[in-house]
């Protein structure tokens, strides 16, 4: 299990090896290479950075697990 706090969004997140909780309780589930949410936000990881599908956010410059940060 790790921990992490995004610098740009300021979310707090679980990650376990198939799971990422959001500190507002969302829940992404890890299919394949990508996370994906009960509302069908897609988060593609990319080598060793990741890219929401929905909204184009990168994690180099933005918050792709946030809301549209």
């Amino acid at each position: 299990m790790s921990f992490w706090t995004n610098l740009f969004s300021g979310h707090s997140y679980n990650k376990t090896e198939s799971t990422i909780m959001r500190d507002d309780g969302k829940v992404f589930y890890k299919t394949g290479s990508m996370w994906i949410d009960d509302e069908g936000t897609t988060v593609q990881q990319m080598g060793n950075h990741q890219m929401n599908l929905n909204t184009g956010v990168d994690s180099r410059w933005g918050d792709p697990f946030g809301d549209k940060e």
